[in-house]
């Protein structure tokens, strides 16, 4: 299962139907293997509940002969980096006995400095909404020393079972390069530091290019994954379906389990057996295969799959820029920005690109590049009737 979000109730549905939990809530899947494919919290109102139920059922599967295989996913690592930006209030209370006074004094105290008296009635009920009751208790919980954020520093980026690899958000040559054991140390010792790498969207917890790109693009870079790794299929979640199903691509050795559960989709599994993929219904109790995508890939995130061209120019131009990671890639320098605009958040690249006229000096790679370059690619590949080269627009940050 990919994506629960801190929806319990719906974990609870998937995982009795499926036999994997009886009336108790207690372990009765026996020598099964369950793989919750990231993203466990975040947006939903029972995160700790969630996180309470799969550290129990790791241990109860253990002692069974099964196991609960908890994979990392980017909301996973957000938490543990302390942004706490997509919990709910809800998820927020859930952790409220856990949350020292001094931890709240201490940050408001820091709040308010600097600011005049007369204001601090006004800024204390900022500050209140800011951090609401058991905010500094999850803070502390999911800090990589914490309750449970020294527990998911345990779990893996990416796991292999019978040949198939489960990984949140997907994978690159040159990730899967790196050897599983190689992928999760990174991930690890990135998290455990709060460092980023490089380029964090084409990692393990947020590359997209497996579920959303072109397959006659992305067929030879998942083929070079899956020989790394010696294996022969790979599980990712992270990206809604735009069906709402779990679905398979590049025939049969990619499968997308995130079925925006959150969003209110019905939960479903995908199962193996006996080397046969099938997806469990909770609803209908019905097994079947999974839905073959179209080659040409839904190019974007299932709640919002149809975004029209002229919408993101607009959205791009004139979105609040909520968060900024300066990367560099080769000799180019570039910002990865997460925007937000009328409850929408979507991730854009900004290129630092020459306004004037290039230099004709050789050598041309040490010429800087023109943005007028990149806007036309994105027109003319509309012209041709394309989608290869995304929404380009100009804007000053």
């Amino acid at each position: 299962m990919g994506d629960v979000h801190g929806s319990l109730d719906s974990l609870i549905v998937i995982l009795k139907s499926s036999g994997l939990l009886d009336g108790n809530l207690s372990w009765s899947g026996g020598e099964s293997h369950l793989v919750l494919n990231g993203d466990l919290i975040d947006k939903g109102r029972n995160d700790r509940g969630v996180l309470d139920l799969a550290r129990r059922l790791q241990s109860e599967a253990e002692a069974a002969g099964g196991r609960v295989h908890v994979v990392l996913g980017n909301h996973e690592g957000m938490n543990l980096n302390g942004n706490l930006r997509y919990v709910s209030k809800e998820s927020f209370a859930e952790f409220a006995d856990l949350e020292q006074r001094s931890d709240r004094n201490k940050s408001w105290m820091a709040y308010k400095k600097g600011y005049r008296r007369d204001l601090i009635l006004r800024l204390r009920k900022a500050f209140d909404e800011q951090h609401p009751p058991g905010y500094f208790g999850r803070l502390r919980a999911l800090a990589p020393d914490g309750e449970y954020g020294s527990w998911l520093l345990l779990q893996p980026a990416a796991v292999k079972i019978n040949g198939i690899v489960f990984v949140h958000g997907g994978l690159t040559p040159q990730i899967a390069a790196k050897g599983l054991d190689g992928i999760n140390d990174e991930v690890r010792n990135t998290l455990r530091t709060g460092l980023r790498p490089d380029d964090w969207s084409q990692g393990p917890l947020w590359y997209r290019g497996n579920s959303l790109q072109n397959e006659r693009i992305e067929r030879g870079p998942l083929a070079q994954v899956l020989e790394s790794l010696d294996a022969r299929a790979m599980v990712v979640a992270h990206t809604p379906t735009g069906s709402q199903r779990v679905t398979s691509r590049f025939n049969g050795t990619l499968y997308r389990t995130d079925v925006g559960m959150v969003y209110g989709a019905h939960p479903q599994a995908l199962v193996f057996e006996q080397n046969e993929a099938w997806v469990f219904d909770s609803v209908s109790f019905v097994r079947s295969r999974p839905p073959l995508e179209a080659p040409q890939g839904e190019h974007w995130s299932g709640i919002y799959t149809e975004l029209q061209d002229e919408f993101l120019e607009k959205f791009l131009a004139k979105a609040e820029i909520v968060e900024r990671y300066d990367l560099q890639r080769g000799s180019r320098n570039f910002s990865l920005l997460e925007l937000h605009k009328d409850g929408l958040d979507l991730r854009a690249v900004f290129q630092f690109v020459e306004e004037g006229a290039a230099s004709s000096t050789p050598p041309e790679s040490l010429n800087p590049r023109r943005y007028q370059h990149e806007v036309a690619a994105y027109r003319l590949s509309r012209e041709l009737g394309l989608d290869i080269v995304p929404v380009t627009v100009p804007r000053e940050v």
